[in-house]
């Protein structure tokens, strides 16, 4: 596997930083017979990587994030088990049960100091939330975890019954659109004007299968991931018949 034709037609420095990083764990996993871990991945990032050692014909790698169908995955390099992953599965909870929005515990552990790539998924239940981690922060998190939203949490391993099965909740809503073009469709997603939708797009906070995209009259396809920072996250179901005036009807899924 040559590293510049891996490393070809990724922009920007920090993911073609963290693409160089994931090349050199491929290949200390390959000369030292060990495995070899990635961070936790992005889902555009995880597609990316599946693409580049597909073309590379590289098949020695798996991926989890804690569950089946997680969204942020690790990668190993070389033969790994479920549980030789080094994650851990964190339940926050309060002492009245309450829950908070996902960016809530997320900010509360960006405060800390710890990066993005160090957790997975977040999942919001009817009392508590399940949050996957780098094992080397766990100790960490249970000691100074100790408030989302102002209130006060309790951080600890989740060992329990509990098996998160990766069926997540939705809202679904339909909604009637002029067009499938990307400005539509964002239109329609967060109940704006055109010109709030343009707006959005052009200023880099669509994202469109977990890509960013700045195209307008791009087309959104039945089952697209669309994303809008602010707004929230949701899938785009479009396999439905034209209105009596000749509309679209969509249905998003927006995610709960």
């Amino acid at each position: 596997m040559d590293k510049l034709k891996f490393l070809s037609g990724i922009d920007g420095i920090e993911r073609k930083n963290l693409f160089s990083l994931i090349f050199d764990r491929i290949k200390k996993s390959e000369f030292s017979d060990s495995v070899s871990f990635t961070p936790f991945l992005t889902p555009a990032d995880a597609i990316l990587l599946e693409k580049k050692l597909s073309s590379a014909h590289f098949e020695n790698y798996s991926s989890f994030g804690g569950y089946d169908g997680a969204e942020r995955k690790i990668f190993a390099f070389g033969e790994c088990g479920k549980d030789d992953f080094p994650l851990v599965k964190l339940k926050i909870s309060t002492r009245d049960k309450s829950v908070f929005e996902h960016r809530d515990y997320l900010g509360s552990v960006l405060s800390l100091g710890i990066k993005r790539e160090k957790i997975g998924d977040i999942m919001i239940l009817s009392d508590f939330a399940v949050m996957f981690a780098d094992a080397d922060i766990a100790d960490f998190l249970k000691l100074e975890l100790k408030k989302i939203a102002r209130a006060n949490v309790k951080c600890e391993i989740f060992d329990g019954d509990f098996d998160f099965d990766g069926e997540r909740e939705f809202d679904e809503v339909t909604k009637t659109v002029t067009s499938l073009r990307l400005d539509c469709v964002v239109s329609a997603f967060c109940s704006k004007s055109r010109a709030v939708s343009d707006a959005l797009i052009t200023e880099g906070r669509v994202f469109l299968n977990y890509e960013c995209e700045k195209n307008l009259s791009k087309q959104v396809s039945n089952n697209d991931v669309l994303t809008v920072r602010g707004f929230g996250k949701g899938i785009i179901l479009t396999d439905f018949p034209l209105t009596k005036k000749n509309k679209r009807r969509i249905c998003v899924k927006y995610y709960v």
